[in-house]
């Protein structure tokens, strides 16, 4: 086994078997045993996840998402209720404001 670091050489005979994110290295085995370590690997965490439920990533994919959904409704309502409400406090302003306009006119 033979680690590599970014931008480290490759010794000649030797192939990839996986990457190691957590220390940015690759991990190389001669290379008929690089084939073997991948393969191992893979069905280590294929068997791995399977028994993480499918039916628990649903579920919370789902509330995930309705608690999205949820909050961006209420968001974009309360920014409705809040413009309506700006708009009527703003027309019955600029109303009152023309009757007392009307007001001083009538009384010149």
């Amino acid at each position: 086994m033979v680690k590599v670091g970014e931008m480290g050489r490759v010794p000649r005979g030797y192939g990839l078997a996986y990457l190691d994110y957590a220390r940015a290295e690759g991990i190389f085995y001669l290379i008929p045993f690089n084939l073997i370590v991948r393969i191992w690997l893979k069905c280590y965490w294929k068997i791995a996840y399977s028994f993480y439920p499918s039916w628990f990533r649903r579920k919370l994919q789902s509330e995930y998402e309705r608690g999205w959904d949820e909050g961006r409704e209420k968001g974009y309502g309360s920014g409705i209720e809040d413009g309506y409400a700006k708009r009527q406090k703003d027309e019955r302003y600029s109303f009152l404001k023309w009757l007392d306009e009307q007001e001083k006119n009538e009384k010149l």
